[in-house]
C-alpha cells in the first residue's frame, strides 16, 4: 500500500530534535522526518518539539519481526518456518506543539529457534506523549516441529506453522492485520517438507510465500517497505524457499519476520518515524 503525502499547509517551521533526521521535498512542500531504527536491543529514546506548531504530522510505528521456528534435525532438508512481520501503524494529521516531548520505545527482534521449539515474538514499538499514543505489536514467532508446538505464534502478523512428517500446525493469527501461513509439504527445492511463511503487515502468507509488507514514502520521499513476513528456509538454499516474494521483500527497512535462510534478519528491527511539513516552497 502506497501512502502519499497530502499535506496542504503548515503553521510555520517546526524545530524538533531526536532520531536520525532527513529533509526532502514532495509536491512543492519541504518535509523533515525523524527515524528511530537502532538495532535489535530494547531501547528508549525521546523526541522533543522545541518550538513551532503543526497539525499535519504523520507517524509510522513498526513492531520488530518474529523469530524463525524450530528445525527437524532428522531431516536436513526441512525448512524451518518464517517469523511474522511486525504490525505497521500509520497515523496522520497529528498535532505537534513546541514545548512537548515524546517517549519512543523499540522492542527487540524475536529470538530465533535453535532447537525444535518455536521462535519468540518480536518486541513492540511505541510512541507516547501529548495527544499521541501508538503501539505496534511485534511479529509472531514461527512454530516448532514437536507435536503440540507446531502452531505459529500470534502477533502483529502471525508466524508460519511448523511441520514434520507431513503433519502441519496451525498458522499464527494477528493481533491486528495479517496472519501467518500454514506449514505444508514442499513441492520444489527440496521435494520434502517445510514450514510455512510468516504473515506481513498488509496481507496473509500463502503456504511458503511470505505476507506482503507496507510501502510508504514518508521517510525520504522515496517509496520504502516495512514488515514483510519471513520465509521458511535453510542457509544453503535461501531463495527457492518461497515461490513468490512480495514487492520490496529484499530491501525492507524494518519489521521483517526472520528466516533461517538469513536473508532478512538485518531488517527485523522495530522502527518509529515522525514526518511533518516545515515550510512551503
Amino acid at each position: 500500500m502506497y501512502i502519499p503525502f497530502n499535506f496542504i499547509s503548515t503553521e510555520g517551521s517546526l524545530d524538533a530534535t531526536g532520531g536520525n533526521v532527513q529533509t526532502f521535498s514532495s509536491g512543492g512542500i519541504n518535509y523533515k522526518s525523524h527515524e528511530w531504527n537502532l538495532g535489535e536491543q530494547n531501547a528508549t529514546h525521546s523526541f522533543t518539539v522545541n518550538s513551532g506548531i503543526t497539525n499535519q504530522a504523520q507517524i509510522l510505528v513498526v513492531g520488530a519481526g518474529g523469530g524463525y521456528g524450530g528445525g527437524d534435525f532428522s531431516d536436513p532438508d526441512y525448512f524451518p518456518p518464517g517469523g511474522g512481520g511486525g504490525e505497521a501503524i500509520i497515523s496522520s494529521s497529528l498535532r505537534l506543539v513546541g514545548g512537548t516531548s515524546y517517549e519512543i520505545i523499540l522492542g527487540s527482534m524475536g529470538t530465533d529457534s535453535y532447537g525444535t521449539g518455536p521462535g519468540t515474538n518480536g518486541g513492540n514499538a511505541s510512541i507516547n506523549g501529548p495527544s499521541i499514543s501508538e503501539t505496534a505489536l511485534g511479529g509472531g514467532g514461527g512454530g516448532g516441529v514437536i507435536f503440540g508446538n507446531r502452531d505459529g505464534l500470534s502477533g502483529g502478523s502471525g508466524g508460519g506453522a511448523g511441520t514434520t512428517g507431513g503433519g502441519a500446525g496451525s498458522n499464527g493469527s494477528a493481533g491486528a492485520g495479517a496472519r501467518g501461513g500454514d506449514g505444508g509439504s514442499a513441492t520444489t527445492c527440496p521435494p520434502n517438507f517445510r514450514g510455512g511463511a510468516g504473515g506481513g503487515a498488509t496481507g496473509n502468507a500463502s503456504g511458503n510465500d511470505p505476507g506482503p509488507g507496507l510501502s510508504t514514502n514518508m521517510r525520504t520521499g522515496v517509496i520504502e517497505y516495512y514488515a514483510h513476513g519471513g520465509v521458511p528456509g535453510i542457509a544453503s538454499i535461501p531463495y527457492c524457499s518461497a515461490d513468490t516474494f512480495p514487492p520490496g521483500f529484499f530491501t525492507a527497512r524494518a519489521g521483517h519476520g526472520n528466516s533461517y535462510a538469513g536473508i532478512e534478519t538485518s531488517f527485523s528491527t522495530a522502527c518509529v518515524i515522525i514526518t511533518y511539513p516545515i515550510w512551503k516552497n
